[in-house]
């Protein structure tokens, strides 16, 4: 297959649409590079959950690029790259398991943490290969959207009570930190993790699960960078 883009022949709203691309490969390089630092860093099941949840990132936000970017290019592939942000959802365990350790709430972690990856396992297999994640996909304006299959809010609601789980478990450890110190780096550290766990919540988690569509789940890779 040949990749050929028209600059010349481009409008305003597929300029829009080819830098949100752009953008979010940026993102996607950003991660990856974060990535790589954690990994040559890592000595702790803690920070190996953060290299993952930034190497997921990473991902999702490549295959969010990549609906965007090629979306005129590559029109026999514009449901793939859509269906293929649903790989978004490993994410989710890496970030509880990431919060498990940091918690230390070890009691039954191997086995918490196993289901909430059996759950992705089985909502990106059915997102990729059937359509009852979604069942196919269209522009609007400067935005894409996905039409939602019959198990669409299934998976939105998988989403949505594991970020809200996460949110509350460091919550906890902010209020029971009673060293000043700690307690200040720990806030710095929990806004900005948050604003990702928020983010997820609000775009990819509420907005679908209310309206049944949702053209701002790229709003959880913008919030990754904080």
């Amino acid at each position: 297959m040949v990749l050929s883009v028209n600059f010349n022949n481009m409008d305003n709203q597929f300029d829009v649409i080819l830098f949100r691309g752009i953008g979010l490969f940026i993102i996607a390089i950003l991660n990856l590079i974060l990535a790589i630092v954690l990994w040559k860093k890592s000595k702790s099941k803690t920070v190996n959950y953060l290299y993952f949840i930034a190497l997921t990132s990473s991902f999702y936000a490549f295959f969010c690029g990549a609906t965007f970017f090629f979306w005129d290019s590559m029109p026999d592939l514009r449901l793939f790259w859509y269906r293929a942000t649903w790989l978004g959802v490993f994410i989710l365990p890496n970030l509880l398991g990431f919060v498990y350790y940091f918690n230390n709430n070890l009691k039954l972690v191997k086995i918490k943490i196993l289901l909430w990856f059996l759950g992705a396992v089985i909502i990106s297999a059915l997102a990729l290969f059937t359509p009852l994640m979604t069942e196919s996909v269209y522009r609007k304006s400067i935005s894409i959207f996905g039409v939602a299959g019959r198990l669409d809010p299934l998976g939105r609601s998988y989403i949505f009570i594991g970020t809200v789980l996460a949110l509350y478990y460091l919550s906890i450890n902010y209020k029971s930190t009673t060293d000043r110190l700690k307690k200040t780096r720990l806030k710095y550290f929990i806004f900005g993790l948050g604003f990702y766990i928020i983010g997820s919540i609000i775009a990819v988690g509420l907005i679908p699960l209310i309206y049944g569509q949702s053209g701002y789940y790229d709003l959880v890779v913008y919030c990754s960078t904080v």
